[in-house]
């Protein structure tokens, strides 16, 4: 069974992933540069978003964190100019305690993510 994503992914076309349920961690670099990347979705299932996962996504507008995620790596979100849709599926108290790199996320337009009881500001 897949449990780590750590191909990178390349192209040309509008791509929107749905990670498969059981995968536990996303490996660093795994979607780094994939500008045809415009939507994720994270199970429950993963726990560890790898440093620079989805570096320099620049097209990537929605993100949605599956709730049991306990570890963002550095840079993982960063450069996603256009992302402004960022969902937690946990609650405030849940997002609060994941272990976030110091540059998890930058460069973004979105300024909250969204949990189920609210939202965090990000900056």
């Amino acid at each position: 069974m897949l449990k780590t994503i750590q191909t990178p992914v390349s192209g040309d076309v509008d791509i929107t992933i749905t990670i498969p349920e059981g995968v536990t961690s996303i490996s660093n670099s795994a979607f780094d540069g994939c500008e045809a990347l415009t939507s994720v979705v994270i199970p429950d299932t993963v726990t560890l978003i790898g440093r620079d996962a989805f570096l320099n996504c620049y097209n990537l507008t929605s993100v949605s964190i599956g709730a049991n995620v306990t570890t963002i790596r550095d840079d993982a979100f960063w450069g996603c100019r256009n992302l402004r849709n960022l969902t937690f599926e946990g609650t405030t108290a849940q997002w609060n305690a994941v272990s976030l790199g110091e540059t998890w996320v930058g460069g973004v337009p979105a300024t909250d993510i969204i949990c189920s009881d609210g939202s965090v500001p990000l900056f």
